[in-house]
C-alpha cells in the first residue's frame, strides 16, 4: 500500500503526520487490512480520502472522495479515523484547520 497527498491551501508549515510522510506510509502499511473478498479475488484498488486537520491536530470530517471499489472505502476510513493527532498547519505562527487529502492504494506486495 502506498499513498500520495495533495494540499488545497498554501500554508506554511503544512499539516504533518507525526514523523512525516514515511511515518504515515508505515502507519498505513501496519494498520490497513485488505478485505477478505479482495484477497480471495486478487483485487487491487485505491481510495481518495479527504479530511480536515484541525488546529489541535485532530482529524475530522473524513469523507471518501473517490474509490475504485466500495470494499476498500470502509477500511480506509477506519484507519484514518484511528490516526494519531497530526502536527497542524500554521498561517504565520498560528495553527489553522486545513483540508488534507490522501490516496490509499490497496496493492499486492
Amino acid at each position: 500500500m502506498t499513498i500520495s497527498t495533495c494540499y488545497s491551501q498554501i500554508v506554511e508549515p503544512l499539516p504533518q503526520f507525526p514523523g512525516g510522510e514515511e511515518a504515515l506510509s508505515k502507519y498505513l502499511e501496519d494498520n490497513l487490512e485488505r478485505p477478505a473478498m479482495a484477497k480471495e479475488s486478487s483485487i487491487e484498488g485505491k481510495v481518495v480520502v479527504g479530511f480536515f486537520v484541525e488546529k489541535n491536530g485532530k482529524i475530522t470530517h473524513i469523507k471518501v472522495l473517490k474509490s475504485t471499489l466500495y470494499l476498500f472505502e470502509e477500511e480506509a476510513v477506519r484507519v484514518v479515523k484511528e490516526m494519531p493527532r497530526w502536527i497542524p498547519a500554521k498561517l504565520g505562527d498560528k495553527p489553522i484547520s486545513v483540508p488534507y487529502y490522501i490516496t490509499i492504494y490497496f496493492t499486492f506486495h
